[in-house]
């Protein structure tokens, strides 16, 4: 199955907390950086999550902010560090792809006044932030 989702990781889950509508997922991705996803506790039974799964984790690259360096205090759970290995400009927005400390490939999408705002270019300390409600899950 091809996926129009650009950020898409494999990992395995660690932890999953129940709650009655929504559960949280904590992932441990295979380059050791750890992502936490909400979703439906009906989607935990469905996908049969239990500690140890073996998944892949989607993001959208629209759903991933980028901070130059650390970023201050956020509510944004995912917070993956790296640096940026490739910036593609466009007419209007632009793709920032970033090398994470874990080894995990982060694409982003964001406008040409925001890039030039932050001063990205490759090479720069960057943090890839996105919220656990914009994680999909995908299991065999």
């Amino acid at each position: 199955m091809q996926l129009s989702a650009r950020n898409q990781w494999p990992g395995r889950v660690e932890e999953i907390t129940d709650g009655v509508v929504t559960s949280e997922v904590e992932v441990a991705l295979d380059g050791g950086q750890r992502v936490v996803a909400t979703v439906t506790t009906d989607s935990v039974r469905r996908l049969a999550l239990a500690a140890g799964s073996p998944l892949v984790v989607l993001v959208k690259a629209s759903s991933v902010i980028l901070s130059a360096g650390r970023p201050g205090r956020i509510s944004a759970r995912n917070q993956l560090e790296g640096h940026v290995t490739r910036v593609e400009r466009g007419a209007v927005q632009a793709v920032v792809t970033l090398e994470t400390v874990g080894g995990q490939e982060v694409t982003a999408t964001l406008t040409l006044g925001s890039l030039d705002a932050l001063g990205l270019a490759e090479g720069s300390a960057a943090t890839a932030l996105f919220k656990a409600s914009h994680v999909i899950l995908a299991a065999d």
